[in-house]
């Protein structure tokens, strides 16, 4: 099973929310058995196994899949006599792991290319430059997934919403597919070339993407690289941060080679940040290393507790001498009385 993401909305599907509650969970760990693109096969006693190791079903395992199926959740077909499972708008709400495995499954019949057809026009690579542009939405603070009214990507099916129909989406949905291969191609306006301001511009889903560098809007200066290696970098600007804290040059190329070498970087995202976060645990190992400075022997201390012991001493023993001649006092003038 694999590591993937609940939404919050998760928890008030109404669809979801009408059902068993076993249905929503064999639905979250559909997500766990699938493979990066939402496909896994259609084992339902394996399937069972793997997510209710501890819990009896009260109803076949099979009817609940059929029901999610029913519902538009899962989509359940057949390749070659052999059953799978799709789950529906899963690239939509995951972001699978880049060293997953690619999948080895086939896709379904309404599928070209690994990509599904709607109205009879394909989603090619142009598209996926729009959806894949952004995070998934299970990563996002508002996602608007699992709608219960949303699109059906399979079927080509929604609501009509202020008299939209098919062949509307299916025109909005190739103007859009011409535009982005057109900014694919380089097909971009040039500083000289006056912007596009005609109705059809306007409205295009890209415009708000799409930034045209004139004369009057200037690109923004890249700050140089000074160490640059695997994934990590670090600027001039980030160098200079470190060199005005303290550090010197040859302290930091040899921090970054100590990174470098170390095997376990690739969990570092940010070369800056790691070197400074060296440096302040170096800094910290050392005071705590460092020899403690013995106290400076203070002789006229030392002088003067002496001779206040024997000023006591003396005391002391001019007291015991006292009492002692005090006894032998009395212990000769018992002797005389008694004489």
């Amino acid at each position: 099973m694999r590591a993937r993401n609940l939404k919050p909305s998760f928890f008030s599907n109404e669809l979801l929310a009408a059902e068993d509650l076993h249905m929503a969970y064999l639905f979250s760990g559909l997500w766990c058995l699938a493979d990066r693109d939402g496909k896994l096969e259609y084992r339902p006693k394996r399937i069972e196994a793997l997510i209710f190791p501890l819990r009896k079903l009260l109803e076949p395992i099979e009817k609940l899949l059929e029901r999610l199926g029913t519902l538009g959740f899962i989509i359940i077909y057949v390749v070659n006599d052999k059953k799978y499972i799709l789950i529906d708008k899963f690239s939509k709400h995951q972001n699978p792991h880049k060293n997953e495995r690619p999948s080895e499954m086939p896709w379904p019949e309404n599928y070209i290319n690994n990509q599904p057809v709607i109205n009879n026009l394909v989603i090619t690579r142009a598209t996926r430059v729009i959806t894949r542009a952004t995070r998934a939405e299970s990563l996002l603070l508002n996602p608007s997934s699992l709608n219960p009214k949303e699109e059906n990507i399979h079927t080509g099916n929604s609501e009509s919403q202020g008299g939209k129909t098919e062949e509307t989406t299916a025109a909005t949905l190739g103007s859009v597919v011409n535009e982005v291969i057109q900014v694919l191609e380089g097909s971009t306006a040039s500083a000289d070339s006056p912007p596009d301001t005609s109705e059809a511009s306007l409205k295009s889903p890209l415009r708000k993407k799409k930034m045209v560098h004139t004369a009057s809007t200037p690109l923004k200066p890249v700050d140089p690289v000074y160490i640059k290696f695997d994934h990590l970098s670090m600027t001039e600007k980030e160098r200079d941060k470190l060199v005005e804290s303290g550090r010197s040059i040859e302290d930091i190329e040899e921090m970054a080679d100590r990174i470098r070498n170390y095997a376990g970087n690739k969990k570092y995202n940010s070369l800056y940040l790691t070197v400074r976060q060296w440096f302040k645990l170096e800094d910290e190992r050392k005071a705590k290393d460092a020899p403690k400075a013995e106290p400076e022997f203070d002789w006229r201390a030392q002088a003067a507790r002496e001779s206040a012991k024997r000023q006591a001493d003396l005391a002391r023993w001019d007291e015991e001498n006292k009492k002692y001649e005090e006894d032998e006092r009395k212990k000769q003038e018992t002797l005389n009385a008694n004489h």
